[in-house]
């Protein structure tokens, strides 16, 4: 391929550059970083998960966690002390017994898994609210603070993270009727604060020709502006630089990409 500057050139050849990228497995994203990656999962998907540490130089052959010294490695090593024999022998497949129905990594023994287990899954940020937020009369998860219902606790844990930031610790914690000081003009719920009272308006009371909510991550967003969101969830990258050829799947992405890369 041929360029037409060296500044392109130069960019360009990032491409060719040995990368790690994660891939989300609940949706479309993709992630460099895998800091960013596990926040992704957390936030939009209220889901914890395993990386096994790929993009590091030394590796755990029994947990798959990675280290970038091997200093780090000998003294994480030191964790699987019941398995300590397994370092100095070949481990097969048939050794490996004990599946994670998370993630279907499988190890060689209940102890690793079980590491594994507390390291990578834990449990989601809101657990201990799942058997009081189950309604019985519509065998429902319920959202105690815009009384939302969804049908798996999973969703209800991604909803918390995405809509009720600012007022998810009052979750765990009684609501009281004098906190419920945001009354909704258009029904007689009441709410605790201004920004559940709006988020509540747009799911219950606007009108459906102007705001589509995105089967995918839930997101309530204006009709008009859903067909680019949606494209935020695929792989499809149409848009393409016409300068270093790399694609993009909207057109705003392209245009930020054209502005840092190539004012020059």
């Amino acid at each position: 391929m041929k360029f037409v500057t060296e500044n392109v050139l130069n960019y360009h050849k990032k491409i060719h550059e040995k990368r790690v990228v994660y891939n989300c497995q609940f949706c479309a994203t993709s992630f460099e970083q895998p800091k960013m990656f596990k926040n992704h999962c957390i936030k939009v998907h209220g889901r914890r998960v395993a990386i096994d540490g790929s993009d590091k130089k030394f590796k755990c052959k029994l947990c798959y966690s990675g280290f970038s010294k091997i200093g780090y490695l000998k003294s994480h090593m030191k964790i699987h002390k019941e398995d300590q024999e397994a370092f100095e022998r070949v481990l097969t497949d048939d050794d490996l017994k004990y599946l994670c129905s998370t993630c279907e990594q499988r190890f060689l023994s209940m102890n690793i898994l079980e590491y594994h287990t507390n390291r990578n899954h834990k449990e989601m940020e809101f657990e201990e609210l799942r058997r009081s937020a189950f309604d019985e009369e519509n065998k429902k998860f319920k959202c105690k603070l815009c009384y939302a219902t969804f049908k798996h606790f999973s969703v209800l844990n991604s909803h918390i993270l995405q809509n009720h930031q600012a007022e998810k610790m009052l979750l765990k914690s009684t609501i009281a009727d004098e906190d419920l000081k945001q009354a909704c003009d258009e029904c007689e719920l009441k709410f605790v604060s201004t920004s559940v009272l709006e988020y509540h308006k747009s799911r219950a009371h606007v009108k459906k020709e102007k705001f589509v909510r995105c089967k995918i991550c839930s997101k309530v967003v204006k009709k008009y502006s859903f067909p680019g969101h949606r494209l935020t969830h695929t792989s499809e990258m149409n848009h393409e630089c016409k300068l270093c050829y790399l694609k993009f799947k909207l057109p705003a992405y392209l245009q930020n990409h054209q502005k840092r890369w190539h004012t020059s």
